[in-house]
């Protein structure tokens, strides 16, 4: 088998809880990038960039700069670039899914009709639903296109790939 030239790891519960880092994890990533691999850092937050990501691990001691750093968000922005191009892309998220969907090209609407709907964490929606307001008009569009699911900090994703098949949770 060959050696790993590089590691990912999940942030969170894995490297850090909260704003702390779990005890030896910024040790053991450095150990690790002195012996010659590759470290990436992985979370499922979707409302958050790179570099707010990078400067989360900084701050906690990790050596990590933006280039390093995966998230949910840029997953399904790539995953929609290559599955729905040229499709019109519905995306109730916060600003880190909406620039990640923009810089992989995709054409994005303010609202119905659209072929895709790509739903990340937004604070700003949380609290407009538990104000009773919900997704009103802006979830019809999910009724007759595609719909994916990236993942908060709780994590689960799911994806239903047209009006008559629905996946579960992973």
């Amino acid at each position: 088998m060959p050696s790993a030239r590089g590691l990912v790891f999940d942030i969170d519960g894995c490297l850090m809880r909260g704003p702390r880092p779990i005890a030896g994890a910024p040790e053991t990533c450095e150990v690790l990038r002195d012996r010659g691999l590759l470290i990436r850092y992985f979370t499922n937050d979707s409302s958050k960039t790179p570099v707010q990501i990078a400067a989360r691990l900084e701050h906690a001691g990790f050596q990590a700069s933006p280039a390093e750093v995966i998230t949910s968000a840029l997953v399904a922005a790539e995953y929609a670039a290559e599955r729905f191009s040229g499709k019109r892309v519905l995306a109730l998220g916060g600003t880190a899914l909406t620039e990640a969907l923009l810089r992989q090209g995709l054409q994005l609407v303010g609202g119905p009709p659209a072929d895709v709907v790509i739903v990340g964490r937004d604070l700003a929606l949380d609290r407009r639903h538990r104000e009773g307001g919900g997704l009103g008009d802006r979830a019809v569009a999910s009724r007759h296109g595609q719909a994916i699911s990236v993942g908060g900090p709780r994590g689960n994703a799911f994806a239903w790939p047209g009006p008559t098949r629905r996946r579960g949770r992973r």
